[in-house]
């Protein structure tokens, strides 16, 4: 028997205000004409849980892509993590989380490839404003901490500009909340 695994596809730049909106039924159907077994959203901003053979995530990726692509418009990467690499990630997070406690949030931001141990610079890299803060990097993710500064930036132009592949972030707290409400 061939077992189905749990995976999330975070989709870069959907449903930020007016440009590049998607209904979540739309993505939930993207995912199943592509080729998933099941699929479902969570929160509006291009987070969605879906399920399929190991063998054929790749696929389903791209043609979800494609078929949001065709279908709505919208021509964004789509970043697929199983929901147990999510799960190591939290683990690892929650034994080097950092101590200061002046930022505003912890963030993850996803790699196109595997990309971020190629380039991997000292930590911790620091923006220019003193308002980003990436603490980890590993091969496909970073973990980074907001920092008020006037006015926060975010970590995605940022990463994208040091690493050079395409990216998308979360909240942390949204993945937190992905895994305890998706991961048996």
């Amino acid at each position: 028997m061939t077992e189905i695994d749990r995976y999330v596809g975070f989709i870069r730049a959907v449903n930020l205000g007016s440009r590049n909106t998607v209904r979540n039924e739309d993505l939930r159907s993207i995912f199943l004409q592509a080729g998933a077994s099941s699929a479902e959203t969570f929160i509006n901003s291009g987070n969605v849980i879906f399920e399929t053979r190991k063998a054929t995530s790749m696929k389903v990726q791209t043609q979800a892509g494609d078929l949001l692509y065709r279908l709505c418009n919208i021509r964004q990467p789509i970043f697929v993590q199983n929901i147990n690499t999510l799960q190591d990630i939290k683990d690892r997070l929650s034994a080097g989380k950092p101590t200061q406690s002046n930022y505003l949030g912890i963030y993850v931001t996803f790699f196109a490839d595997s990309t971020g141990q190629s380039k991997r610079q000292e930590l911790p890299i620091v923006s220019p404003r003193k308002d980003i803060e990436v603490f980890d990097i590993a091969e496909t993710f970073a973990l980074s901490r907001r920092f008020q500064v006037e006015s926060a930036g975010d970590a995605n132009p940022f990463l994208e500009r040091i690493l050079l592949t395409p990216c998308t972030t979360r909240n942390w707290n949204t993945v937190v909340r992905i895994l305890a409400k998706f991961r048996s």
